[in-house]
């Protein structure tokens, strides 16, 4: 499959045809780092993904829908800079 550049605003990801991206693009999309997205995956509180054999994407929609969920009021949450981690 062709990778398209997609430019959005002043940010720029590479997504797949069908609008699969890998963890370092959505990263991108989200405005977070990849560590933050895989740690939000660890701990099932990020977005939806998918996983093929043993590679990881997001489709730009679950992402577009995960952003979605995170407002209150109409207003964005303010998105956690570290997932919350479960104590023991």
């Amino acid at each position: 499959m062709k990778k398209r550049n997609i430019k959005l605003g002043k940010i720029q990801v590479e997504m797949l045809p069908d609008g699969r991206m890998d963890t370092t693009n959505a990263a991108i999309y989200l405005g977070c780092s990849a560590g933050e997205l895989t740690d939000m995956r660890s701990f099932e509180n990020g977005p939806d993904y998918v996983k093929v054999v043993s590679r990881i994407f997001y489709f730009r929609k679950s992402l577009d829908i995960w952003i979605k969920s995170k407002m209150v009021c109409g207003q964005p949450k303010k998105l956690p800079s570290r997932p919350l981690r479960h104590r023991r």
